[in-house]
């Protein structure tokens, strides 16, 4: 069977969240909230306009400095490793949120999402710096 494998083909930043007041944490009603979506060869041909949208965090001390694609590929990443090293720390909708991003990884990147997360810090900003 062959490979899927889904390349990156379009990306938004937005400065922003879509959730209520009560569903953030307490740093993160602190935090610039941003909003990523992103689009892959693999979402535009099963879900046409659609493209998923993940929600980032930066504390008040990047003054504002919008997040990258890099930045949130290495931070779903390491929200994969964490869970998968220490699942019992994890809450419950904590980990419910990290399998979330999890999946709409793997939609947007079928088979190399799991490539992607044995990548080290430079080969994923070299991989995604034209989204930067």
């Amino acid at each position: 069977m062959a490979r899927v494998i889904g390349v990156l083909t379009q990306s938004r930043v937005m400065r922003g969240v879509d959730l209520a007041e009560e569903e953030l944490s307490d740093w993160q009603k602190g935090a610039d909230g941003w909003t990523i979506e992103l689009c892959s060869d693999l979402t535009s041909k099963s879900q046409p306009g659609v493209w998923p949208a993940f929600h980032y965090w930066k504390g008040k001390g990047h003054q504002g400095k919008a997040p990258t694609v890099a930045d949130l590929v290495l931070s779903v990443v390491s929200d994969c490793q964490y869970l998968e090293d220490c699942g019992d720390e994890v809450t419950w909708p904590v980990g419910c949120q990290i399998e979330h991003n999890t999946k709409k990884m793997q939609l947007l990147f079928g088979d190399l999402w799991e490539e992607i997360k044995g990548y080290g810090e430079e080969e994923v900003r070299e991989a995604f710096g034209e989204f930067s």
